[in-house]
């Protein structure tokens, strides 16, 4: 059970892979039990924790111990599945604005990388169509190779490592992009934050933001927007 928790509260955090987060989809559709634990799990978002997990003890104490509990589990697992989406869609309505806003950057932003990112390079022009065509994989050992000979490379490598939910990978590049001197609108603290944020750090990530925003860093206007 409480490894299940788990799981349930990494996903709702964020910290899964794509792999995993599609394994635990696909196991939330065909599982009634783990439908039933992440509904109670959202519920406790809105309630208090110890309260609850005190009562259903109660609740899972009695039923393990009785064998004539004549329930349909199909339908209860579709009861649940509604509640679930209900409470689901509460839970990211009222969620963290700053999360939120860190995601649809993420994702309106840093989707593409356009000519105005990084020289002319042939080598870098074809990371960035890789990385445009969502290879990220291909593009970051494209950009790998340019390290040491453009300090741009080291930017699209650390958000190639981002996009496939690398983030201890992109969180290296990131660090090496901050410490660079080369670079002038060097955004290294700023994607650092993006990434403290997206692995559930919010104040962590707030605070390199602010940091941006008071040092006029690269990524200030951004990092504003994403604060406002």
């Amino acid at each position: 059970m409480a490894n299940e928790f788990l799981d349930i509260d990494n996903y709702f955090q964020g910290k899964l892979s794509a792999k995993e987060k599609e394994a635990f989809e696909n196991n939330l559709a065909n599982d009634p039990s783990l439908a039933e634990d992440v509904a109670f799990y959202a519920q406790t978002k809105f309630v208090q924790r110890d309260q609850i997990l005190k009562e259903r003890h109660v609740e899972w104490t009695t039923q393990s111990g009785s064998k004539a509990v004549g329930v349909n589990f199909k339908l209860i697992s579709v009861g649940i599945a509604a509640i679930f989406l209900v409470i689901i869609g509460v839970w990211f309505f009222t969620g963290s604005d700053i999360q939120q806003r860190t995601n649809a950057y993420i994702k309106n932003d840093l989707d593409q990388l356009t000519r105005t990112m990084g020289a002319t390079d042939d080598s870098l022009k074809l990371g960035k169509d890789l990385y445009n065509q969502k290879k990220y994989t291909e593009a970051k050992i494209v950009f790998d190779k340019l390290i040491n000979k453009s300090p741009e490379a080291i930017e699209f490598a650390g958000l190639s490592a981002f996009k496939m939910n690398d983030y201890d990978g992109a969180i290296k590049y990131f660090e090496k992009i901050e410490q660079n001197t080369e670079l002038i609108n060097n955004k290294g603290k700023f994607y650092l934050a993006l990434v403290k944020i997206r692995q559930g750090k919010t104040e962590e990530g707030e605070r390199l933001l602010n940091e941006v925003i008071d040092q006029n860093l690269g990524g200030k206007t951004d990092a504003e927007k994403i604060l406002e």
